[in-house]
C-alpha cells in the first residue's frame, strides 16, 4: 500500500476539497492505521492539523471517504508539525516488517 497514493486520494475527494476550501490552514500532520495478520487492505485515518484554530481533523478511507468531526489536538505543548511525505523514506510493507522483526527479537513468546 502506497501512502502517497492514499492522501492523494483523500485529498482529492470531495469532502477534502469542501473542507479546505474553508480552513486552508490545515496540513497533514499523521497517517494512522491497525493492521491485523494476514490482512490484505488498510483503514487509513489521515489527521490535518491548524495551529491556529488548535484543531485536528480526521478522515477515515474506509468504507468510504469520511470526515470526522473537528477535535481537540491530542499533544502536551506547541503545536504540531507539519508531516513531510517526501521525507518518508519507509514504505508500509517495510515498516511492517521491521515492526515484526522487533516483536520477535523483543517478545519472542508474543509472535
Amino acid at each position: 500500500m502506497n501512502l502517497s497514493k492514499v492522501v492523494k486520494e483523500v485529498e482529492q475527494g470531495k469532502a477534502f476539497k469542501q473542507f479546505i476550501k474553508k480552513h486552508p490552514d490545515y496540513f497533514l500532520a499523521h497517517c494512522f492505521t491497525m493492521v491485523s495478520q494476514g490482512e490484505k487492505s488498510f483503514k487509513w485515518e489521515l489527521g490535518y492539523y491548524s495551529e491556529k484554530a488548535d484543531k485536528l481533523v480526521v478522515f477515515e478511507t474506509s468504507p468510504k471517504i469520511n470526515m470526522r468531526p473537528e477535535e481537540e489536538a491530542f499533544k502536551k505543548e506547541g503545536t504540531i508539525k507539519r508531516l513531510e511525505l517526501k521525507k518518508v523514506k519507509v514504505n508500509v510493507s517495510k515498516a511492517l516488517k521491521a515492526c515484526e522483526e522487533l516483536v520477535v527479537a523483543k517478545y519472542p513468546g508474543k509472535s
